[in-house]
């Protein structure tokens, strides 16, 4: 923290000779990885660089400052050019500050690549429109209720208009129609939807057809293993990746692991691998010191009064 105040304070400095310039780039050297909260690095030693929820343009290698700690977002577009905005204002700038094109006032702008292309998505009160990396327009998507990118692609769109979702590419030409949901809740790695109809939960593929039935009281993704644990009438079961069940939603509770579940019924736990083959039946006391990960998974488990390990 006093590294921070220092640097504000040399920051707040006007009308300083050169010494004092040359002063404050040492500082800035020696103390770099101390000064920031966040440091993102654009090419050739050059940074953006945050503190104190602002931003700016730091070299480095000699400390020097191309753009002061002041802006309020800051972000990658490639490794020549940066995206900015104060005030909602929001210009693109070199990698050493030189503003190249203002861009005007948006709610939000997103820097993405799309291969070796970059993008720049707007957002205003509802309407979007999509930019390339020098700030020319490629599209005018015009006004949804939401418009979200698909993360895994890169190149497409989920639109939704009330409660019609739809697959758009970018040059606003739809792909798929995805139906009407309440709500759309996008797995874009897996290429599904996890979507919400009233008060129950089903997953559509990206072409809108249903591989689990509307019919779950509730589902989510594993953030260990990518597989959907589904929950209807409080009893448990798994989907893999394209929908199909492979444990049935028949168990009292499921735990996700990197390798395996652990599969509760009758009071009784057992283990079951990512593909819904039973490795041990549901026989042992609550499983502990479980130690997981994606090559090994141990734990402790207790049978008629005695422990021992597991190793699956």
């Amino acid at each position: 923290m006093k590294f921070l105040l220092i640097l504000i304070m040399i920051l707040s400095l006007t009308g300083c000779g050169k010494t004092e310039l040359e002063k404050k780039q040492d500082y800035v050297k020696e103390h770099f990885y101390e000064i920031f909260s966040q440091y993102n690095i654009v090419e050739d030693g050059i940074y953006i660089v945050s503190a104190n929820e602002k931003f700016g343009l730091i070299n480095s290698n000699d400390g020097t400052i191309y753009v002061e700690v002041e802006y309020d977002k800051m972000q990658k577009i490639d490794g020549d050019n940066v995206l900015a905005a104060k005030d909602y204002k929001y210009v693109i700038m070199s990698k050493t500050g030189e503003v190249k094109k203002e861009l005007g006032y948006y709610d939000n702008i997103r820097a993405y690549q799309n291969g070796d292309e970059s993008r720049l998505l707007t957002y205003t009160d509802g309407y979007y429109t999509l930019l390339d990396g020098t700030g020319e327009l490629i599209t005018d998507f015009g006004q949804f209720d939401h418009l979200a990118l698909d993360t895994a692609k890169n190149d497409r769109f989920v639109i939704q208009r009330g409660t019609l979702f739809t697959i758009i590419n970018e040059e606003g030409n739809q792909i798929s129609n995805l139906g009407r949901y309440d709500e759309l809740i996008p797995d874009f790695e897996n290429e599904k939807f996890i979507g919400i109809k009233g008060d129950k939960k089903g997953i559509i593929k990206n072409n809108g057809v249903t591989v689990v039935q509307f019919t779950c009281d509730d589902i989510w993704k594993s953030e260990k293993n990518g597989l959907y644990v589904l929950v209807r009438s409080n009893l448990m079961g798994v989907a893999d990746k394209d929908g199909k069940i492979i444990i049935p939603v028949k168990y009292a509770g499921i735990d996700s692991y990197e390798k395996v579940f652990i599969v509760k019924d009758g009071g009784k736990y057992g283990f079951c691998d990512l593909e819904g083959n039973f490795l041990t039946e549901c026989q042992y006391e609550a499983p502990t010191n479980i130690k997981s990960d994606k090559e090994t998974f141990t734990c402790t488990v207790q049978k008629d009064g005695e422990f021992f390990d597991i190793s699956l």
